[in-house]
């Protein structure tokens, strides 16, 4: 006899799935399949958020300045996601110029220079 608790909800009154039903969530192809598309997700996530720092850095450059933290911190952001987007040619030579005005804005041991300086 059923449980009464279990009727109209899947899986709560069928026998267990097989192991071959599950073998095929572990077929090698799939994973590699699943990997490339969670790849390009990352990669399209990455690339519109690159695109969102460099619409507002010109708007933040003119009106807060080019060395206020809101644009170092843009610059620096614009910079990361151009990496993560993978361009990473870029994103060094974003974060190249950023170096020098965050350690003397900060100090060369402020741990956003030192940060950077690994970038």
């Amino acid at each position: 006899m059923h449980d009464r608790r279990a009727q109209g909800r899947p899986g709560l009154s069928e026998p267990a799935p097989s192991n071959q039903a599950r073998s095929v969530t572990r077929d090698p192809q799939l994973s590699v399949a699943t990997g490339r598309v969670r790849k390009a997700r990352a990669l399209i996530r990455a690339a519109g958020a690159r695109d969102q720092y460099a619409t507002r850095l010109p708007i933040t450059e003119q009106v807060s300045g080019p060395e206020h933290p809101d644009t170092l911190t843009n610059r620096s952001n614009l910079a990361a996601w151009t990496g993560e987007a993978g361009d990473a040619a870029g994103a060094r030579d974003q974060f190249a110029p950023l170096l020098p005005v965050f350690e003397r804005a900060l100090g060369p041991e402020h741990p956003v220079s030192l940060r950077s300086a690994e970038q």
